[in-house]
């Protein structure tokens, strides 16, 4: 069995286990085993239709890849699906930002170790052309330029003002990028999936940061990353 595979099972595993004691049917043996074939069976089927495997598929016709070089990129990223999956599950704040940034690292150099020199040229450019493609989706998505009041970019911003020692016309205007990221935010949720949507989420927060950085005096942003650091 694949690295892959064994992190399912081993997932489906412990939440039937989770049932059982919950429950607490005899003969668990027997119910277990009954699930856990059904389960295995389902997951499997499952793969086939998932985005990696379509990911994987569209990768070996874009890059000429061999069979084996196919398994192993769907193998690859269905691997960092499950750890970004896990992560998200047991992390937060910043910290889950730094371990997700550490994942995408990891798949990366995984799938650029699976790949011949010209492969990964072929990549890399194929990559810029989807970046380009992202970046003028969300440019047409029509996020109004005042948006309505956000209560979290209004919380948001009055804590920075105090954290960061804002002015008035400082605070506002962090109001007022926080609010608009926001509403870029939802906008790629309901218009975008797979990887377009999260290039989509990773640009628009980086274009959220370098406006919030121009607002900001030098300290203030050098406090600002420090708050960051610390999950707040």
């Amino acid at each position: 069995m694949k690295e892959y595979e064994k992190l399912q099972v081993n997932k489906l595993i412990n939440k039937i286990r989770n049932i059982m004691k919950i429950i607490g049917i005899k003969k668990k043996r027997l119910i277990m085993m009954t699930i856990l074939i059904s389960g295995f069976s389902f997951m499997l089927q499952a793969q086939e239709s998932s985005w990696e495997k379509q990911r994987a598929q569209y990768l070996k016709k874009q890059l000429e890849l061999t069979e084996e070089q196919a398994d192993q990129i769907y193998e690859a990223l269905t691997i960092g699906a499950q750890e970004r999956q896990d992560i998200k599950e047991n992390t937060t704040g910043n910290a889950l930002k730094k371990t997700l940034w550490q994942v995408d690292k990891k798949q990366n150099d995984r799938i650029s170790s699976i790949l011949t020199p010209s492969q990964n040229k072929k990549l890399k450019e194929l990559r810029e052309q989807e970046k380009m493609g992202i970046q003028k989706t969300v440019q047409q998505m029509n996020v109004p330029t005042n948006p309505l009041s956000n209560q979290w970019a209004k919380q948001r911003s009055q804590y920075l003002k105090k954290e960061l020692g804002l002015t008035d016309e400082q605070t506002d205007r962090v109001y007022e990028e926080l609010a608009t990221a926001t509403e870029r935010e939802k906008s790629i949720k309901e218009k975008t999936t797979g990887d377009v949507q999260k290039n989509a989420l990773w640009n628009n927060e980086k274009e959220r940061n370098n406006r919030l950085s121009e607002i900001l005096t030098p300290q203030q942003a050098k406090n600002l990353e420090e708050l960051r650091r610390k999950g707040k």
